[in-house]
Formats: structure tokens, C-alpha cells, sequence
């Protein structure tokens, strides 16, 4: 089964940035030893105040391009805020922030709609919960789920057990995944059929990211803040230990069964040997009498028979006191105890489809520019066509009738959020201005039901439902991103506005970034990711088994995926997302004095630093990886910086041979 992919947020990490060098007084001296124009940066042409000044403060001329072009980009990058900006993904939501703060205590001027009323409404909860205490979360979660009793006692000073009740990790787990506790023991999600993605079917199977997910990494502040003071001190380091030690002992299980490759497409009846998933999947759609036909994917049977004959070695007690604390980090992830909270940020992450259209709806002149994006998106399209019809890998008509396809049938869609959508998708949703523990929790658990009420059922296939809601990189996204089944790449409009887009900037700014992020979009449908899904969202394994066979296909694949093992559809479209937006560039308004521009201003969507008091780039980042590797892959950028250019593998759908 085939997830949705999404870009890494990484791909975010420019958007901002330039606000602070357009802010900075323009008498603001540049760094010792250099001028605003030095002749080392005619040769540039650089049109924009803003851009140069980006450029001159942030690159390091101490580095070589051709070693290290990320470093030459970045090494100077210095982010105004000190610590609250050490990315510029950072500055981006700093920068949003502060213009959703004033739309957030105005919403009722910009819509009544119902859905809006709830975005206040949370809002206006979380500003008037000064400290909030997260044990109030386990009292509401205690008082509305009648059937979850919690194992450590939520009363402070009170050691109480519960000698009558039998405790059921089981069904704890599927009452805490309803609200968004994921990836502790198993994964669960609702994803469109392979066969058919216009239907969500539920799919079960081994933690994604056990170890480093961070809404699921047992926090020991948190821990300590709140449990210690439930229990006996001594009990309570008791307890800490072995959560820890079970913890490790999961993600070792994990570890085991990765390679396990053994997918199951079942219905219900068809798990009639696993009757703890039975129990676990009633539970999660409240349903006792689960229709028997009812389709499901299991993508690692062999882990979940495992896990539950390792866990049934301890006791059910403790299983639910770590299920427990597990859900105690959940519930602090970006909010912790006695820090400062941020409402404005608070509200974009559980409503991020709402606060995107009041956000255009405060920037009407953004819809000017959609016609140019969209053009820009035809090029991009018209471009790979060409390299599709070169054919380089000598594949049969069928499977070139197969990605043309794919490709044609790829849409845009900027801006495209309406009202009536929103209001459809938010109908059932109540929330009390005065309850910030209850509206926290009744949003996570609605956004599970967006999708899981609908299990099995035909959907529009651009549903809102489709969206993943509880991912944030996703949902919250202000950059493009695709929908592989929805065959459609999504533009938010805030990327249309000054600095980051504006009409008069030269077309090599245009493409190295809004172009770049499209093209990057459109090249992740022809990654090992998505290759095999069709000009219909359908799946069909057969074309990356034939493709996988083609020996020039492996060669180039294996290249990348050698040198970037566990990375290799991120780093993939991001080599093939630069290649197409630099082509589409050449071959619509080339400007070869604006040629290094091209490369600046890609490499420094990407900068960053280690830390705020040490303004360097990070020696082994991500970012470092995408921006060197792909620009390696290009030959006019040896030729630009006079590096010289080795041996390069051909990329996939490109010869090796072209520059």
C-alpha cells in the first residue's frame, strides 16, 4: 500500500527569509571588508535591492562553491531573531504569525461562517488558559470516554489502584489513536485503495518513526512535571525506568521486522487469527458489529503477530500506565508546562485549512497572480514532456503511454480552498470558547474522524477528506505540495507575495523557487515513490517490476539511492525538481547573466544554521545534501562558478550526458 508522501518539511526553508533583509534599514552596513557592490558581484546583474543584499550577507566567499556550494550559499546566514530563527522555515511561520494574530482577533469581521466561529472560538480558549495543567487533559479525556479508566491515578497525592478494573491496552491504544496518539506500538491511518483511490480503506502496520517521531519521544520534563507528583517518589522512579525499557524493547522489535516486506489486503473476517486487530479496530470506529467485507491493508503482519506475544509478557496494567505517559508527551508536543504558548501557531496547526482561507481572504490581490503560476506549471509540464519523448531508457510504447498520461493528467490547483468546502467539512464540530482542554481534544479527535468516518465509502476525489489533517507538514503547508491519488499539486496563495514572489522579478528567481518547488512536485510522481501510480491515482506494481529490470533505469536509480540510503525519493525530485525548473528556465526567458542568480537563489531557500550562537551551517544537514547534489547534476553550473565537473550519473529520465 502506498502512503501519501509528502515533501519534507525541509523543502519549506526559504520563504521568509529575505523579509528580514528587506526590513533591515537600508543603511545597515554590510559584513568588514565587503561593499554592497563589489565588483566580484557585477557579473550577477542582480536587479532586486533585496536579493543582492541576501546574497552579499549570507554567502561566504572563504568556501569554495565547487566543494561545498551550500556552504559557499549559507555560510554567512545569520537570522535577525537570535534564537527564535535558526531556519528559515522559523521565520516563515514567525512572519505568518504575526499576521494571523490580527486575523484571528478580527475573524468575525472577515466571515460568519460557521467554521470560522470555531477557529475563534479556539482561539479565544487558548488565550484565556494562561498555564495549562496537563493532568485537566487526562480529567476530560477520563469524563468523556466512559470505557478508559487511567492506570496512574489523575488525583494528586492519591496512590489509588483500582482493584475492579481490568485494564486493556488494547483498547486504550484505539481510544487514544482517536485522539492522535499514533505510532506507539502500531501505525494506523486511512488511505486511498490502491485500486480505487477515489475510496479510504484502513491500513494497520509497524511504527513509522518509533525513535525520533517527535510527537512520540517520552519527554522527561514532562514526565516529571506531571506524573512525579501522582505517585510516590520512589514508585515513580520505578516506573520511568521500565517505560524506558520498554520503549527501547519496541523499537528494537521494529528494528527486527523492518525488512519484512509482506503486505496482507484482507477484509475483516480475513483477520479472524488476529482477533486482538478485531478488538483493536471496533474500538477505533465504535463499532461492535463490523461489517465483515469491510477492507483492510496490513503492511507488516509479521511485526504486529510479534508485538502482541511480546507485550502479553507484561502485565495489561503496565502496558496502559505507559500508554499513558506516551500520551502525556503527545498532548505537550510543541506546548509545554509553564513555557510561553502560542495561540496564533496553536490555532494554524489543528485548523490549518480554515486559517489558509482567511488568510486569502485578507489577500485578495494574491488571485492577480494565479494565471502566471499556472502558466509556469504548464511549462514545467511541457518541458518534461519533451524529456519523456526522448525516450532514454528505450521503454515499449505501453509504458511510455503510461507516464505521458501520468503527466497530463497532473493539475494545479492554487488557492483552492472555498467556503462552502470548509463549512461541509467542519459541520459537526462544536466548540466552547471556554474550554481549551475539551477543544484541543475534540479537534484531534475530529480530525481522525475526517477520514475514518468515511472508511469504505466512494468519496469526490478532491475531497477535503483526502487531505491528511492530523499531518502537519501537510495540511499546514503554505508551500506547494502533491496529492499523488488526487493527481494534483496544491499552491497556497501565501506564497504569491512580496518578497518572496513579485511580478517584476527576473524569470531566474521565479524558477529557481516557485518553479523549483513545483517542478520538485510534479518530478515526485516519477520517483520509486509514486512511479507505479496511474494517470488515475490507481496502482499497478507491474510498472516498477519492468522498470527495475531496465538496466540503465537501475543504474541511475541505484546511484542515488547508494549514496543516500533511507533518503532517496526526498533527495531524488529534489536533483529532478532543479534539473526542470533550470530547463523550463533556459528554454522560456534565459538571461545568462542572471545564471549564478539561478543557483543563489535556489541553494538559499535552504539555509540555516547549527545553532543561534554559532552562525554556521550544519556540517550534515539534509539541506546540504539536497542543494549540493543537485546542482552537481547540472552542467552549466560548473561552467558558471568554474568548477570542474566529474563523472555524473545520468538522473532518472535524463542522459547522463546532458548538461
Amino acid at each position: 500500500m502506498k502512503k501519501i508522501k509528502i515533501p519534507i518539511i525541509a523543502i519549506l526553508l526559504w520563504f521568509i527569509v529575505v523579509i528580514g533583509f528587506a526590513q533591515t534599514n537600508s543603511s545597515h552596513p554590510p559584513p568588514s571588508g565587503r561593499s554592497s557592490r563589489s565588483d566580484d558581484y557585477h557579473q550577477f546583474d542582480l536587479r532586486d535591492d533585496v536579493q543582492e543584499r541576501l546574497y552579499l550577507l549570507s554567502m561566504d566567499r572563504n568556501i569554495s562553491p565547487c566543494d561545498d556550494f551550500y556552504g559557499y550559499a549559507c555560510g554567512n546566514w545569520n537570522p535577525e531573531g537570535g534564537r527564535t530563527y535558526q531556519e528559515t522555515l522559523t521565520r516563515l511561520d514567525f512572519e505568518i504569525n504575526m499576521e494571523m494574530k490580527q486575523i484571528l482577533q478580527n475573524v468575525t469581521q472577515i466571515s460568519q461562517r460557521k467554521f470560522a466561529q470555531e477557529v475563534s472560538n479556539y482561539y479565544k480558549s487558548c488565550l484565556s488558559t494562561e498555564a495549562p495543567a496537563t493532568v485537566d487533559y487526562l480529567k476530560w479525556l477520563e469524563t468523556h470516554e466512559h470505557d478508559l479508566q487511567w492506570p496512574i491515578s489523575i488525583s494528586q497525592g492519591s496512590q489509588g489502584y483500582y482493584p475492579s478494573q481490568q485494564y486493556d491496552w488494547i483498547r486504550m491504544l484505539a481510544i487514544l489513536r482517536k485522539y492522535g496518539l499514533n505510532d506507539v506500538i502500531i501505525h494506523e491511518s486511512a488511505v486511498p485503495k490502491d485500486t480505487n483511490p477515489n475510496i479510504l480503506i484502513l491500513e494497520l502496520g509497524s511504527p513509522q518513526d518509533l525513535g525520533n517521531h517527535k510527537m512520540n519521544t517520552l519527554r522527561y520534563d514532562v514526565i516529571t512535571g506531571t506524573i512525579r507528583f501522582l505517585m510516590p517518589e520512589r514508585e515513580y522512579h520505578t516506573l520511568w525506568s521500565d517505560v524506558q525499557d520498554l520503549d527501547n524493547k519496541l523499537l528494537v522489535l521494529k528494528t527486527k521486522y523492518e525488512s519484512d516486506e509482506q503486505i496482507l489486503f484482507a477484509t475483516i473476517s480475513g483477520l479472524s487469527d488476529q482477533p486482538w486487530l478485531l478488538q483493536y479496530i471496533s474500538v477505533l470506529l465504535d463499532n461492535d458489529n463490523l461489517d465483515p467485507t469491510m477492507e483492510v491493508v496490513v503492511t507488516n503482519i509479521a511485526y504486529l503477530r510479534a508485538v502482541v506475544d511480546f507485550l502479553q509478557t507484561y502485565e495489561a496494567r503496565f502496558v496502559c500506565e505507559y500508554l499513558q505517559m506516551k500520551f502525556l508527551s503527545y498532548l505537550n508536543y510543541k506546548q509545554f508546562k509553564n513555557e510561553y504558548r502560542d495561540c496564533v501557531a496553536s490555532t494554524r496547526l489543528l485548523f490549518p485549512l480554515p486559517t489558509q482561507w482567511l488568510f486569502d481572504q485578507n489577500h485578495p490581490e494574491l488571485e492577480t497572480e494565479i494565471d502566471v503560476v499556472s502558466r509556469m506549471f504548464t511549462k514545467l509540464k511541457q518541458t518534461f514532456l519533451r524529456v519523456l519523448n526522448r525516450n532514454v531508457y528505450n521503454l515499449d510504447q505501453s509504458m511510455m503511454k503510461f507516464f505521458r498520461a501520468k503527466l497530463r493528467t497532473l493539475q494545479l490547483r492554487v488557492g483552492y480552498l472555498s467556503s462552502h468546502s470548509l463549512e461541509e467539512l467542519y459541520r459537526s464540530l462544536s466548540l466552547n470558547p471556554e474550554d481549551y482542554y475539551g477543544n484541543r481534544l475534540r479537534i484531534y479527535n475530529f480530525n481522525f474522524q475526517a477520514t475514518h468516518h468515511h472508511l469504505n465509502q466512494r468519496l469526490r476525489r478532491n475531497a477535503l477528506e483526502f487531505l491528511p489533517l492530523e499531518q502537519y507538514d501537510t495540511a499546514n503547508s503554505l508551500l506547494p505540495y502533491i496529492l499523488p491519488r488526487q493527481r494534483a499539486v496544491l499552491v497556497p496563495l501565501a506564497i504569491l507575495q512580496h518578497p518572496f514572489y513579485r511580478p517584476e522579478l527576473p524569470s531566474a528567481y521565479i524558477y529557481s523557487s516557485i518553479g523549483y518547488l513545483m517542478g520538485r512536485q510534479i518530478m515526485y510522481e516519477f520517483t520509486i515513490a509514486d512511479i507505479d501510480v496511474s494517470a488515475y491515482g490507481q496502482v499497478f506494481s507491474y510498472v516498477l517490476d519492468m522498470l527495475v529490470e531496465n538496466w540503465d533505469f537501475r543504474v541511475d536509480y541505484e546511484h542515488i539511492a547508494q549514496n543516500h540510503r533511507g533518503e532517496t525519493e526526498e533527495v531524488d525530485s529534489a536533483i529532478n525538481g532543479l534539473r526542470l525548473a533550470y530547463q523550463a528556465f533556459r528554454e522560456d526567458q534565459y538571461d545568462a547573466n542572471l545564471l549564478k542568480s539561478f543557483f543563489l537563489n535556489f541553494a538559499q531557500m535552504y539555509c540555516g544554521t547549527v545553532d543561534a550562537s554559532y552562525h554556521r551551517p550544519s556540517q550534515s544537514t539534509m539541506n546540504r545534501k539536497i542543494v549540493n547534489f543537485a546542482v552537481n547534476h547540472i552542467g552549466d553550473f560548473s561552467r558558471a562558478f568554474g568548477c570542474e565537473r566529474g563523472p555524473v550519473h545520468g538522473i532518472l529520465f535524463w542522459h547522463k550526458n546532458d548538461n
